[in-house]
């Protein structure tokens, strides 16, 4: 077998077959390797462009760095040493060192631990050849954990260099050599652990074991319960020179000192009109409390407060206060919805969380993201962005309103058993609303979380709809995130949002911000992700207080709330001669949907706006109204949002501004008296 023949390239052609050598060469990396390539455009100054690998990249290099081989005749190459590309295994966990040593620090504290563990084994074993008799349990007990560190340790690492070898080959393709191999292999090595996480599922015995305990809610509530107090009380130690400016709980005994429980039901005000005059800025007439929420009075005034107190000293309210009062904002939110107070974080609102978890996982093409056709409009538009962003198939399953719990989990189960019939790839993230945001439907989320978890596909439910307008115990849905908001239905400052994620999920979850704490985890990321103005975090506290102080209760709150909507679909059915689209009060808890008269009939785009547009200016009335399909029929309805600053008599008059239309949403009658700019 004759050897190559090689001649150098002095004056390159444009297409012509070449070979290019790496121009770094360090330990690890092959020596005088040569990559095929082929020549593209020939430059000035002695360079030209190359294409080589798949054809899909394209480097400028000099033209001494490349040769054209006049007779290919190759010896034997050792397989061994053919450049090996790493694949993705989704089914195959990584090894343990990529999950576990890699994070604890460089390579030589590694090995030193693994030397440390083996000695201390050795030296027990040595010691236990005679051992004193009060001292034998004790040196068992030693060497077993010795014996089990060193051939844990040893075994990670061994891992670990299996799948450094692996990766180095991977770099060797790359023209750059040392340099972008370095990056390489750190990029699948962070790669390797996100990816696992992503399509991690509590499935076995160890799991399930941890998440009993993690996820128990007794357990939740005493912890965040404790924590939450430690914080405060540790707050009020420490920060008592630089918050003196507020006596903390004045505003509850200033308003409780001019009410007066007049009904011997132990609340300070009465709900509905009395609530909205004495509480709220609200004018007459507002009904859509659902999209934006309304912020009581008192805890505007303490937002107020707490941006004058992150103004008297803006560095030692940064380093002192901030970190503590957000920790104690976290178990408050925590211990109402049942969760550890070490998963939740809190955000600006819930399409930030939204962003947060779909940003964060390392999707592959082809990858799929589910979502019902009732989600939330804005879930919609982000899986748009995976499917340009990053080749994610966006899958929709439609439903049919109204629909059973039963019927709705067994449509979910056969949805997902055809695909796997099917042979084709189930979902790596499914999305669900635990209370959806136009058609206000309550759905069975810890049904369906199980479903989608028996077929391996992770979880993140929205519960921006949910949070306040009824009960969420997080840690019995079991869900891999659940994220909402707190200005809607908890009566806080608009641009607070939370985000819970289970333990197996924190290692493939990253704020959007990159901030001082990255490489942190979990806690760490997010617990600064930048300078902002925090008096409406703050204020999460005076809104669960102004409920607890002059609400008396959410108990009292979601029962006001929920009987005054059974009472308001039973009255616009009645003079609506209409049926709401939920089928029981359990379905749409304080938004109950109603159609209008003869809606079926008025389903253009542009009805709704008409329909709100109409209620605003000639009875003031601020409603929601929508196309929404009814057994499959487009509809035009209204949303009633039921609020404690609301009563039956509210609508009422939305009742009878609907009936002077007569059913007929024309143009001609809507559009009477309207300014022209209202619909633009």
């Amino acid at each position: 077998m004759s050897k190559e023949e090689v001649v150098v390239v002095e004056e390159p052609r444009e297409n012509e077959a070449c070979e290019y050598e790496l121009e770094e060469i360090a330990e690890g990396f092959w020596f005088g390797k040569w990559y095929p390539c082929k020549v593209v455009k020939i430059r000035g100054g002695g360079m030209v462009d190359v294409v080589w690998g798949d054809g899909t990249e394209t480097r400028r290099i000099p033209v001494r760095n490349l040769r054209k081989v006049a007779e290919v005749v190759r010896e034997p190459v050792d397989e061994a040493d053919v450049p090996v590309h790493v694949e993705d295994d989704e089914g195959e966990k990584p090894p343990l060192a990529a999950t576990i040593l890699l994070p604890l620090g460089p390579a030589p504290l590694r090995y030193f631990a693994v030397v440390l563990a083996w000695a201390a084994a050795i030296f027990l074993l040595i010691c236990m050849t005679k051992p004193p008799e009060s001292y034998t349990e004790g040196f068992w007990a030693a060497t077993i954990i010795s014996l089990t560190a060193a051939t844990f340790l040893t075994c990670s690492e061994l891992g670990a260099a299996k799948q450094t070898k692996k990766l180095k080959k991977l770099s060797y393709q790359h023209a750059d050599g040392k340099r972008v191999g370095r990056l390489l292999l750190l990029k699948e090595q962070t790669r390797a652990r996100t990816r696992h996480a992503m399509n991690d599922i509590v499935n076995t015995l160890k799991e399930k074991a941890f998440n009993v305990l993690h996820n128990n809610e007794l357990l939740s509530k005493t912890e965040s319960c404790t924590k939450g107090c430690l914080s405060n009380n540790t707050a009020d130690v420490i920060l008592s020179g630089s918050e003196s400016v507020i006596e903390w709980g004045s505003r509850w005994k200033r308003l409780n000192a001019t009410m007066h429980d007049s009904h011997g039901d132990g609340l300070t005000v009465r709900f509905g009109v009395n609530m909205r005059k004495l509480y709220f800025y609200l004018e007459p007439g507002y009904l859509n409390g659902a999209s934006y929420g309304a912020t009581p009075k008192p805890v505007l005034e303490g937002q107020r407060e707490w941006a004058v107190i992150a103004q008297r000293n803006p560095a030692s309210w940064r380093f002192k206060a901030l970190p503590l009062r957000l920790r104690q904002i976290e178990a408050r939110l925590a211990n109402m919805f049942s969760a550890d107070p070490d998963d939740l974080t809190l955000l600006v609102n819930a399409n930030a969380a939204t962003s947060t978890i779909l940003k964060s996982l390392p999707w592959q093409v082809g990858d799929r993201f589910f979502t019902f056709n009732v989600d939330y409009d804005a879930t919609h538009l982000a899986a748009k962005f995976l499917e340009r962003h990053y080749g994610v198939e966006h899958l929709i399953m439609d439903i049919s309103l109204p629909v059973s719990d039963i019927d709705l989990c067994s449509q979910l189960h056969q949805f997902l058993k055809k695909i796997k019939d099917a042979s084709e790839p189930l979902p790596n993230l499914a999305n669900i609303c635990h209370v959806t945001s136009k058609t206000a439907y309550v759905f069975p989320v810890k049904e369906l979380t199980e479903i989608f978890h028996a077929y391996g596909v992770s979880v993140m439910v929205d519960g921006a709809q949910a949070a306040g307008q009824i009960e969420v115990n997080i840690s019995t849905i079991g869900a891999d995130w659940y994220y909402g908001t707190v200005h809607k239905w908890m009566y806080s400052c608009p641009g607070v949002g939370f985000l819970v994620t289970q333990p197996h999920k924190q290692r493939c979850t990253f704020p959007l911000t990159v901030s001082y704490f990255d490489g942190g985890g979990y806690n760490e990321e997010f617990s600064y992700q930048g300078l902002q103005d925090f008096s409406n975090w703050m204020s999460v506290v005076d809104g669960l207080d102004f409920v607890d102080e002059i609400c008396g209760g959410w108990d009292n709150v979601r029962s006001y709330c929920h009987s005054q909507a059974r009472a308001c679909a039973e009255l616009l059915s009645k003079m609506w001669r209409t049926t709401p689209l939920q089928p029981s009060p359990a379905h749409y808890a304080s938004m109950p949907i109603l159609p209008l008269p003869n809606g079926a009939a008025h389903t253009n785009a542009r009805d709704p706006i008409k329909v709100m547009g109409y209620l605003s200016v000639k009875h003031g009335i601020t409603a929601f109204a929508l196309i929404a399909e009814i057994n499959g029929t487009p509809t035009l309805c209204i949303r009633c949002t039921c609020q404690i600053y609301t009563d039956i008599s509210d609508w009422e008059t939305l009742g009878n501004a609907i009936l002077s239309l007569q059913g007929d949403y024309s143009s001609l009658n809507v559009l009477k008296g309207m300014s022209p700019d209202l619909l633009t």
